[in-house]
């Protein structure tokens, strides 16, 4: 048995031999169907709750307090204005419906969710994880 200490502490510069961006955009698309869903449903607190996890999975790639990161926060202050943010859905109540006040009130929310969710889905694909757009320099190597 050698005696232990004979070894050195050396620091390794490690690098991952597993790259987790498929797994990332697996669950963006999974998040996705929620965003679309919850909107649809007129589930807002859902789709913000939704919008936040997706925010999650691309917050890792940007600066703490970063361009990305005070615009992220800014649309969340305009969301605070116009709280709580409730499931719309469920105020339905036969052939009443909302109230003025509550309808001014789901569009406010509506255009603030909408900008928020624009914002992340054009984060996304300037990150690399949404839409990708051929470069005219790949177009001499299609037959």
């Amino acid at each position: 048995m050698e005696d232990e200490g004979e070894f050195e502490e050396v620091e390794e510069n490690r690098i991952s031999t597993f790259n987790s961006s498929g797994l990332i955009n697996l669950r963006i698309n999974e998040l996705l169907q929620d965003v679309n869903r919850h909107k649809r449903t007129a589930e807002f607190s859902k789709w913000n709750a939704d919008l936040d996890a997706f925010w999650c999975e691309l917050a890792a790639d940007e600066k703490e307090g970063g361009e990305e990161d005070l615009k992220k926060i800014e649309i969340d202050k305009k969301l605070s204005q116009v709280s709580p943010i409730v499931n719309w859905s469920s105020f339905s109540q036969g052939f009443q419906g909302l109230t003025q006040q509550q309808e001014v009130l789901k569009y406010k929310q509506y255009i603030i969710l909408t900008e928020k969710e624009l914002f992340l889905r054009r984060l996304m694909s300037k990150q690399g994880k949404g839409t990708k757009f051929r470069e005219a320099a790949e177009d001499y190597m299609t037959i």
